[in-house]
């Protein structure tokens, strides 16, 4: 991180094959080797890379934070459940701080 003069908190821009990319926001890990990062399954499959894969990393200082968020769920996912997924989803993503998409919708 210190290479990169990346620091937590920062927002950097990921990319991977395919020409897809994805903003993520930087934490510190001492226990990953040098030269690789780690990064979740949701992210490796928006960017469309397995384990092991080559990703470039790039600095996005011009993001700006995110004012509303919808989180909807799928019809099939929701059968049975009452108002106890509000209350979670909103225990979760209390005083977080989400980033806008700087990229084009395409």
């Amino acid at each position: 991180m210190e290479e990169l003069q990346l620091f937590r908190g920062d927002t950097v821009l990921i990319k991977g094959k395919r020409r897809k990319d994805t903003v993520c926001i930087v934490l510190a890990d001492d226990t990953c080797d040098l030269g690789k990062i780690r990064m979740n399954k949701c992210v490796r499959k928006n960017l469309k890379v397995r384990l092991g894969d080559v990703i470039s990393v790039h600095q996005c200082p011009d993001v700006k934070y995110g004012k509303r968020v919808h989180i909807l769920p799928i019809d099939d996912t929701i059968e049975g459940i009452t108002g106890a997924a509000s209350i979670h989803s909103a225990r979760y993503a209390y005083r977080t701080q989400i980033p806008e998409d700087p990229l084009p919708s395409s």
